[in-house]
C-alpha cells in the first residue's frame, strides 16, 4: 500500500489504493448509531463472518464487490462508532463527489429507549449536514427477536413514532435481528439492491405486530408531525427514569430532530477522545 497524505480526506485516499473502485458505479454505505446497536454485526451478515463484533472505538473501513446483470459494482462500508461525538470525523471520509451515492444505515436497539434516541439525533446531524443529498437513509432497528416479546400496547407506540420521524427526516425504516435468518437476509437484499442499482420489488410492512420494513418517503401513512414530538418527549421521560443511563451519554435536553442549536453544540464538540483517536488514525494510514 502506498503512501497516505494524512491532510487528504481519508474516504478518498483509501479508495484510491484500489484501481478498481473508481467507477461512478461505487457505491458507499455508512453505519451509525449508539454502541451496540448492532452495526457491525450487520457488516458480519453481508459478508458472512461468523466472529462476535468487537467495540468500534473510531472508524472501520471495509470494501467488497457484487456482480449483477453481468456487471461488477464496488460497495465501500464504513463504521463510525462511540455515538455522535464522532460526527465530525464525518468531514474527513466522505468528499462532495461521493454524497450522492451514499447510503446511510442508522442503527438503534429497538428495546433500548437510549439507544432510539440516538439514532433521532443522528437522524437530526445528518438531515443537517446533507439536506437529503444522500443516496438513501435508513433507520435500522435492530434485536427485534426481543422486541416481539414486549407488550402490544407498547410495541404500537414505539413503531408509530419511528414511523412519524423516519417519515419527517425522508429516512426508510427496516427492522432486523441476527437470530433471524430472514430478516438478516432481508437487509442484506436491500443492501446489495442499491450496491447494483437493481430495481427490486419494494416490500413495506407498516403494522406494529410485524418486523416492519418502509423506503425513504414511501410510508405517506406516518406522516404525522405532531406524534414525532409526542414521541420524542416519551423517550426523554423514560431514558430519565433509567439510572443505567449516564447523564452525559445522552443529552434529552432538546428535540433532536428539529433543534438546530442541539446539532451545532454536538457538533463543535472536538473533545480530547476524537482529537487523539483521530491523530492515530491518521497516524496508522501514512505509516503504512
Amino acid at each position: 500500500m502506498s503512501q497516505v497524505d494524512p491532510k487528504r480526506d481519508i474516504w478518498g485516499a483509501l479508495i484510491n489504493e484500489n484501481k478498481d473502485t473508481k467507477s461512478n458505479d461505487d457505491k458507499h454505505f455508512l453505519f451509525v448509531g449508539a454502541q451496540k446497536s448492532g452495526k457491525t454485526t450487520i457488516q458480519n451478515k453481508f459478508f458472512s463472518r461468523r466472529e462476535n463484533p468487537n467495540s468500534t472505538l473510531a472508524i472501520v473501513y471495509q470494501n467488497c464487490q457484487i456482480r449483477n446483470n453481468n456487471r461488477d459494482f464496488s460497495l465501500h462500508f464504513w463504521e463510525i462508532g462511540s455515538g455522535t461525538k464522532f460526527e465530525p470525523i464525518i468531514e474527513s471520509i466522505i468528499p462532495e463527489n461521493c454524497i450522492s451515492r451514499l447510503n446511510v444505515f442508522i442503527c438503534f436497539n429497538i428495546n433500548i429507549y437510549s439507544s432510539i434516541y440516538e439514532a433521532i439525533e443522528w437522524l437530526g446531524l445528518l438531515n443537517a449536514r446533507y439536506k437529503n443529498k444522500q443516496q438513501n437513509l435508513f433507520l435500522v432497528g435492530s434485536f427485534y427477536d426481543e422486541f416481539v416479546t414486549k407488550d402490544p400496547s407498547l410495541r404500537a407506540q414505539i413503531v408509530r413514532g419511528i414511523r412519524s420521524i423516519a417519515y419527517q427526516s425522508h429516512a426508510g425504516v427496516v427492522f432486523t435481528s441476527s437470530k433471524d435468518e430472514s430478516l438478516s437476509n432481508r437487509l442484506k437484499n436491500i443492501i446489495k439492491s442499491i450496491g447494483s442499482s437493481d430495481d427490486m420489488a419494494r416490500e413495506r410492512v407498516t403494522a406494529h405486530t410485524m418486523p416492519i420494513i418502509a423506503w425513504p418517503d414511501e410510508d405517506t401513512e406516518a406522516n404525522s408531525p405532531e406524534l414525532v414530538s409526542s414521541f420524542t418527549k416519551f423517550l426523554q421521560s423514560e431514558i430519565k427514569k433509567d439510572p443505567s443511563v449516564k447523564s452525559n451519554e445522552t443529552d434529552i435536553t432538546s428535540d433532536p430532530v428539529f433543534v438546530e442549536k442541539g446539532i451545532d453544540d454536538i457538533r463543535s464538540e472536538k473533545d480530547k477522545a476524537f482529537v487523539d483517536k483521530l491523530r492515530v488514525l491518521r497516524s496508522n494510514l501514512s505509516s503504512v
